[in-house]
């Protein structure tokens, strides 16, 4: 699939699946791949969230904040943006 290269959504789909592991170095992996699709697409909503999320449950509440609250700026109306909020808050 990435023979052509990796696009954002493809890094983004090899994080997610680094990050749903959830070992802390597949969190590390994870916060990188999804860090390669932002360089790629800044307004990549999916990538904040998932970089949020993976940034949070390893220990860098901080960033991870950061991080959702860009998605939410992106995605205001996404299916999860209550819960995000909850997060962010």
């Amino acid at each position: 699939m990435a023979q052509d290269g990796w696009s954002e959504d493809l890094l983004f789909a090899r994080a997610e699946l680094y990050r749903q592991r959830g070992y802390p170095r597949d969190l590390v992996a994870a916060a990188d791949f999804y860090r390669q699709a932002l360089a790629l697409d800044q307004r990549h909503a999916e990538s904040h969230r998932g970089l949020g999320m993976a940034l949070l449950r390893g220990g860098e509440a901080e960033a991870g904040r950061a991080e959702l609250r860009r998605y939410l700026e992106l995605a205001p109306t996404a299916g999860d943006a209550a819960m995000v909020r909850a997060l962010v808050s």
